[in-house]
């Protein structure tokens, strides 16, 4: 993967546009255009397919077309350009020109960002409703994917996901070091990619709910190393001075899955930490039927959590990362698949 793009500045003279307060999502349409949702500014900056500014869709506000908190944008095949807004609880869909077409009401209440919705081929929109079905935050978690069809005048309620969490005996919420945490993500045919992190096993399902595929890769995940127990250690105290006890509780590997990213080509991008490598450098390319084509080897690191690697998305060609410069400039890198080698 060689880097041809780069999108992001600290430099106060540099392009406005450039300047990025947070980068939450990120996007490309068939044209190589690319949408930048900046968290911050509450905006989407819409760029070429050389890099020149073109456009900002959106603005912080609560009124028509405006976003309080919103956290993905998603392209459509025809090129329309789909806004989740967690703090207005709505949709709100724009033309290729920037021109606001519709809002809808979001019924969902709460986001995790390692379930990302989608606009599939057919133009329809799913998006995860999380619930739990014991009643309370608790053991189980179920991730619902809630199917809205173009026009978002209906939508189709879907066989959920289910997981279960490993909770503290109190009943409250432990710090969850290197545990175990549920990935998923759609793809535009609408299958639906999952996995636990902790084994290199990943599945593919319909929305209807049937398991259609599941493949594996032998791996070994990285051990927890003393200077991780170390740095655990040095945050054990809360804010209002009680201790926490967990560094004797953490497991003796790490997990070895961080996102599943579907190019919508036929491929499938699996961010993984494995013991050999650096970590946040390394991806797995699979084909959709499960056959495994290699791994990429990225030019430079990017950080890795539970909530899955930073705001990224994948074509044919083209693989889109996040991240932030040594000043701490957020900044969107286009990395060009070089093929033939």
């Amino acid at each position: 993967m060689e880097e041809d793009l780069r999108l992001g500045t600290a430099l106060a003279d540099g392009p406005a546009a450039e300047q990025f307060g947070e980068i939450a999502s990120v996007r490309a349409d068939r044209e190589g255009r690319i949408y930048v949702l900046d968290a911050q500014a509450q905006e989407i900056r819409v760029f070429d397919a050389t890099g020149t500014y073109s456009h900002s869709i959106g603005r912080r506000g609560e009124g028509p077309g405006e976003f309080t908190y919103a956290s993905e944008v998603d392209v459509g095949p025809a090129g329309d350009i789909w806004v989740l807004d967690d703090g207005m609880l709505r949709y709100s869909v724009f033309g290729a020109d920037g021109a606001l077409q519709r809002v809808h009401p979001r019924a969902i209440i709460g986001h995790y960002s390692a379930f990302r919705g989608a606009v599939l081929e057919d133009g329809s929109y799913v998006d995860w409703d999380l619930t739990f079905p014991d009643g309370r935050f608790g053991s189980r978690s179920s991730f619902r994917p809630i199917r809205f069809q173009p026009g978002l005048e209906s939508q189709d309620s879907l066989p959920p996901l289910e997981y279960r969490w490993e909770m503290l005996p109190s009943g409250r919420m432990p710090l969850r070091y290197f545990n175990p945490f549920p990935l998923a993500a759609i793809d535009r045919k609408g299958s639906v990619w999952f996995a636990d992190s902790r084994r290199y096993q990943v599945f593919r399902r319909s929305l209807e709910g049937d398991t259609t595929l599941v493949f594996t890769l032998p791996a070994e995940a990285r051990r927890v190393s003393p200077e991780d127990r170390d740095s655990v250690g040095n945050q054990r105290f809360r804010t209002d001075g009680r201790r926490r006890e967990v560094v004797g509780a953490l497991r003796e590997k790490k997990p070895i899955v961080y996102g599943i990213v579907p190019d919508n080509a036929g491929h499938l991008l699996l961010f993984v930490d494995l013991e050999g490598e650096p970590t946040g450098s390394v991806v797995d390319v699979f084909e959709d039927t499960g056959s495994y084509l290699g791994r990429l080897h990225l030019p430079f690191r990017v950080g890795l959590s539970s909530r899955g690697p930073p705001p990224v998305h994948a074509t044919a060609d083209y693989l889109y990362l996040t991240g932030r410069d040594e000043l701490g400039a957020p900044y969107v890198s286009r990395l060009r698949v070089v093929r033939g080698l």
